[in-house]
């Protein structure tokens, strides 16, 4: 009871980061342009950017937090086809500074040419937030597995990891489980404290 309340409070302690972080920033540089003496053009223009950066933050957040509110077949998607492992292989080089900072390998084992049909901006956000927490949650030295399958009239896709093992509570997560199953997919979390973490989830097969 005692490790799920302090999950808990880690949850929530990671939403607040998540929405302090770009208020503090946008509200630091939005007062240094109203007293705008001293600085350049291009400085003006950087501060600018640095809070515009700040609010699409802000934007996505909230737009994450909103999906958990969809259901099944009740929101509007842009489904295509996509080469999967060429998704893929252009979402690693984000992932590699902090890989490489914790001497994580990543792999993708993920057969060229299969090819999925889901909304593309929705299948990047979901990567992201699975890769991401592998990242968070692996120790140093440890290992990243992105990979798919065909099953059937689906693909099976999954992100793998040796890290410390995920939290049921975590917001991302959550948020994951949300745009998938909101689509039909099947979703499927297995987490082993001290052993890592898999995630997999099934997705439509398109060209």
């Amino acid at each position: 009871m005692r490790k799920s309340e302090s999950r808990r409070r880690d949850a929530a302690a990671e939403v607040s980061h998540k929405l302090m972080t770009p208020i503090t920033a946008i509200k630091g540089y939005a007062e240094a342009l109203c007293c705008p003496a001293g600085l350049s053009p291009a400085q003006r223009l950087r501060f600018a950017r640095i809070i515009e950066k700040n609010a699409d933050r802000l934007t996505r957040f909230v737009e994450d937090r909103l999906a958990l509110g969809f259901e099944s077949g009740g929101r509007r998607t842009n489904a295509r086809g996509i080469l999967l492992r060429t998704l893929v292989c252009e979402l690693v080089p984000g992932l590699l500074p902090v890989a490489r900072r914790k001497a994580i390998s990543i792999s993708v084992e993920v057969p060229p040419g299969l090819a999925v049909r889901f909304d593309r901006v929705r299948l990047v956000q979901v990567l992201q937030e699975l890769c991401g927490n592998a990242l968070r949650y692996s120790r140093g030295k440890g290992r990243i597995v992105i990979a798919a399958r065909v099953e059937g009239v689906s693909a099976l896709v999954s992100v793998r990891d040796t890290g410390v093992g995920l939290a049921a509570e975590d917001p991302g997560l959550a948020v994951v489980k949300a745009v998938l199953s909101g689509q039909g997919c099947r979703v499927r979390a297995q987490s082993t404290e001290g052993k890592g973490s898999s995630f997999s989830f099934t997705l439509p097969l398109g060209v």
